[in-house]
């Protein structure tokens, strides 16, 4: 099998029908936002995630004590919009999240890829009503990932920046997340960190 490689473009084709669970993070045009995250936080820290020109979108909420441990993503104002939990029970790993009032929004299942990282969206999409499906397919280092649609189109690209010499200093990584116009901006984001919730799961198993 070979390793999967994620679409290197970043002009992402407009998606007609939106795609998405909160229709008023439906992304009007192209979209790229990014945040920096503390590898090891010591107290509760809340993060802002920003589009490109600098504006605060969402943030979210790092719980202490933890290795990258994000649960909870808020509107600019703080407001609760997606909480996430780890269903634990999973050997490939499972992440539900939440609206403010608990009701499940979508859930995340990682899946065996043996040369790739590969997860699965389900959600109910807030236009069509239906229930839908989209992959996060990325390369074997988790750095770089394309979110798609069953038939192929694109819905966002995720740039994980790893371990630069600033970064290491300053203790921060990087994400970089593009997403086309038609698209739930709040539910990639969800998606972003729920992978990266996976993940811990999965490392924290190998320790014991």
């Amino acid at each position: 099998m070979a390793d999967y490689k994620p679409a290197g473009a970043r002009e992402l084709l407009p998606i007609d029908p939106s795609v998405g669970v909160l229709p008023g993070y439906i992304a009007r045009e192209p979209t790229v936002i990014y945040l920096r995250d503390k590898l090891l936080t010591v107290s509760d820290t809340d993060s802002p995630i920003r589009k490109g020109n600098g504006d605060v979108v969402l943030r979210f909420t790092d719980k202490a004590w933890s290795v990258k441990r994000r649960t909870e993503i808020n509107d600019a104002e703080g407001n609760p919009l997606l909480k996430l939990r780890c269903n634990l029970a999973t050997i490939q790993g499972h992440v539900v999240a939440d609206d403010a009032g608990g009701t499940e929004l979508f859930n995340v299942q990682g899946k065996f890829k043996l040369l790739s990282r590969h997860y699965e969206v389900s959600f109910k999409d807030v236009q069509s009503k239906a229930g839908a499906t989209v992959h996060v397919r990325g390369d074997k280092f988790g750095s770089k990932a394309d979110v798609v649609l069953p038939d192929g189109r694109v819905l966002a690209q995720i740039d994980r920046q790893l371990f630069t010499k600033n970064d290491i200093v300053k203790n921060n990584e990087s994400y970089y997340i593009w997403i086309a116009q038609g698209v739930d901006v709040a539910l990639i984001t969800g998606i972003c960190v729920a992978v990266d919730m996976i993940k811990e799961q999965r490392s924290a198993r190998r320790k014991h």
